[in-house]
């Protein structure tokens, strides 16, 4: 598999278009939009994500997030569209490593900067799985629930965004949901804070998709 875009649901691309000419006629505004597709499995590098803090790199066959080291304790990188609304993002990682107790990682949605977005964590020191929220620099925990997974063992994280509902579910098992209306587009992501975590496939999809 190569890094690819597509659309696999043409009539949801033709309902976003109406809509967005609609709301441009009416307001002067474009609509925000749902993404066609995006899936990579990083055989063909990763020259679609923007890394903003830390180091993500493509090493055998993965793309590997490094913050296991004060300087880069904190990783991320994003990929899609500003426009983005209503998606799932859907990342198959593993957990290699934790520096310490407050190592933590996940997926990011709606992402707009540096100060603003959410993300779904895995807490691994109080064995914990979050959904979070970074408005203007300010982080909130939204929901919570006990989790825990098995390090050095892949495990399927996906984090869905639809209008002001958000969950994580993992491997299959909805873990946890939240409500909030803060922010409604963005790019989507991964993060790594205080461990080496490996990725090996991430798709994003329109969060009404089947």
């Amino acid at each position: 598999m190569k890094t690819s875009l597509f659309a696999n649901h043409p009539h949801l691309a033709q309902i976003a278009l109406a809509t967005a000419v609609l709301l441009a006629a009416v307001t002067g505004l474009a609509a925000p939009e749902s993404p066609g597709g995006f899936a990579t499995d990083f055989s063909a590098g990763a020259e679609a994500w923007t890394l903003v803090s830390g180091s993500f790199r493509v090493e055998n066959g993965g793309y590997r997030g490094n913050a296991m080291e004060e300087i880069n304790k904190l990783t991320r990188t994003v990929v899609g569209d500003p426009a983005w609304s209503d998606y799932r993002a859907t990342a198959r990682v593993k957990l290699d490593k934790t520096a310490n107790t407050h190592a933590d990682f996940g997926v990011i949605a709606r992402y707009q900067d540096l100060k603003n977005y959410y993300m779904v964590l895995y807490k691994t020191g109080v064995k914990k799985c979050t959904i979070e929220a970074k408005l203007n620099g300010k982080l909130r925990t939204l929901a919570e629930a006990p989790c825990e997974l098995e390090a050095a063992r892949w495990h399927e994280i996906q984090f869905t965004v639809s209008g002001s509902h958000l969950a994580l579910v993992i491997d299959g098992r909805t873990v946890v949901e939240a409500e909030d209306t803060n922010l409604a587009t963005g790019t989507a992501g991964l993060l790594a804070y205080y461990v080496e975590v490996t990725c090996t496939r991430f798709v994003v999809e329109p969060s009404s998709a089947p």
